[in-house]
């Protein structure tokens, strides 16, 4: 199936006798835009997900109105298992406000294990269980090794080797966006061996007085250069935990301190 393309005509409507102003003001109210946002979450309700995601490239104003909860289909957790098995090539996944994620998560470690970006929002375990098993998410660090995006919002999960593991996947892990409570981000800055050991010492004391969840966000950046293409690409690590401003860490020099503080100033962090 063809992406969904959306496009302004180019064709043009001839008038004699109206003011050009007035024209002007009447398509700019004529498109879809100007709907209102309840009948564009209907429209948009017909659509597979394959049309959704293609829609939401196109511009922001689609992007938020895509991300609405309504405008996707709910399944049951059978029919989603079932899907995922049929599909072992599966490179990302979204999973947004389901009480049935633990199971979602046991099929995606055994079926998909081309899984290359992880996105979990709002999500509980099963019903009446607030938290996540974490059993089934270091089964997906364990067999997805492709996997580099993660992005875990919203959800809570207990235990120290999933993010023994976030560590131990070094230079493979590109963006990382969760909570952790101050022994689990230990934990993982400790195991991140890609880091020199005065580096992991810096970002350690980022959970200084962090005593229950807070946000962890980390982010692997590739520069290569230019000028000198069989130069070995420089590789930065951004990291930040409890509302604190990024450590910014170079990475591969393992003689010496290179962690600096640069100031978050909002702008976002996408792969």
């Amino acid at each position: 199936m063809d992406p969904l393309k959306i496009s302004q005509s180019d064709k043009r409507i001839k008038t004699s006798n109206q003011n050009p102003q007035n024209n002007n003001n009447r398509n700019k109210t004529l498109g879809i835009q100007s709907l209102p946002v309840e009948i564009l979450v209907e429209i948009l309700s017909y659509l597979n997900s394959y049309d959704l995601h293609a829609l939401e490239e196109v511009s922001t104003f689609f992007e938020q109105l895509v991300r609405q909860p309504p405008v996707w289909k709910t399944y049951e957790t059978y029919i989603i298992i079932a899907q995922l098995k049929r599909m072992p090539l599966l490179a990302r996944i979204s999973i947004e406000t389901r009480s049935d994620c633990d199971d979602i998560l046991r099929q995606l470690s055994r079926s998909n294990q081309k899984l290359e970006k992880l996105r979990i929002v709002d999500c509980t375990g099963s019903t009446g269980k607030l938290y996540l098993r974490s059993s089934y998410l270091t089964r997906i660090l364990e067999r997805c090794n492709r996997l580099h995006t993660i992005h875990i919002l919203g959800s809570r999960f207990h235990g120290k080797k999933f993010y023994r593991l976030l560590g131990d996947m070094k230079t493979r892990l590109r963006t990382l966006s969760t909570q952790a409570t101050s022994s689990q981000f230990l934990t993982f800055a400790t195991y991140a061996s890609h880091l020199n050991e005065q580096d992991r010492e810096v970002i350690c004391n980022m959970c200084v007085g962090g005593k229950t969840w807070a946000p962890l966000r980390y982010f692997m950046l590739q520069r290569p250069d230019y000028q000198r293409p069989l130069a070995p690409i420089r590789q930065t690590v951004l990291v930040s935990y409890l509302h604190k401003d990024f450590v910014s860490i170079d990475v591969g020099d393992t003689d010496k301190r290179t962690a600096t503080t640069i100031t978050d100033s909002g702008s976002s962090l996408r792969n």
